[in-house]
């Protein structure tokens, strides 16, 4: 009876020590914004115009998640500085980040940045938001109340003041159709930009399957 008891025991105590299955989701990076990227900040005017629309969608972009949480997220950009009263350059740089934000282009800024390359676009689960969140707030106290800190190298600053002359000449003729016609033929990118992003996704599927069998 004593042994039956013992062998009771043992079982018990054997299943309190069994593993608890852990979250092994990887730590995401503290938050660091470029503003605008490749793009000017604003225009020569105004050099930080449209700069608190590019910080939020980088916020969006450092976290990640799905390829639709990625469109809304470039749309939003988009309705921010149009707000701005410029719906020119909003639908370039709607343009742009469409065509250049991949996660599955090897930059700084592409989708989910905040995490190790090649996660790609699926959903953040609860322990992820948890991170994030704990990294954003880590993030507003390193602020506290002073402006948001752009961290860009010499060639990125370099071209986006190309880009912001470019602008500047560009905006400064908006009535000219020839200009128009500039912008519209960034907007017509746009339906090239899916095409893009599937190509890569094949290209990213067929890399890992590539992978496997080769550790088989």
């Amino acid at each position: 009876m004593a042994a039956k008891h013992n062998i009771i025991l043992l079982t018990l105590l054997s299943c309190l020590c069994l593993p608890v299955a852990a979250d092994h989701s990887p730590p995401i990076k503290p938050f660091m914004t470029d503003g605008c990227s490749l793009f000017p900040d604003g225009m020569l005017d105004k050099p930080e115009l449209w700069l608190a629309c590019c910080i939020e969608h980088d916020k969006s972009y450092w976290q990640g998640g799905t390829w639709h949480q990625r469109k809304q997220a470039d749309e939003a950009l988009q309705a921010c500085v149009s707000k701005l009263g410029q719906p020119e350059i909003a639908a370039l740089m709607l343009s742009g980040v469409r065509v250049g934000g991949s996660a599955f282009w090897p930059t700084w800024y592409r989708w989910g940045y905040g995490w190790d390359y090649l996660r790609g676009y699926k959903p953040l689960n609860e322990h992820e938001k948890q991170l994030i969140q704990q990294a954003l707030q880590q993030y507003r106290s390193a602020l506290k109340g002073k402006p948001e800190k752009i961290t860009e190298g010499p060639m990125s600053r370099f071209i986006s003041m190309l880009l912001c002359a470019f602008l500047f000449t560009s905006c400064s003729e908006q009535q000219d159709k020839q200009s128009e016609n500039v912008f519209q033929g960034q907007i017509d990118a746009l339906d090239k930009a899916k095409t893009v992003e599937d190509t890569l996704l094949k290209a990213n599927q067929q890399q890992r399957k590539h992978i496997n069998e080769q550790s088989q």
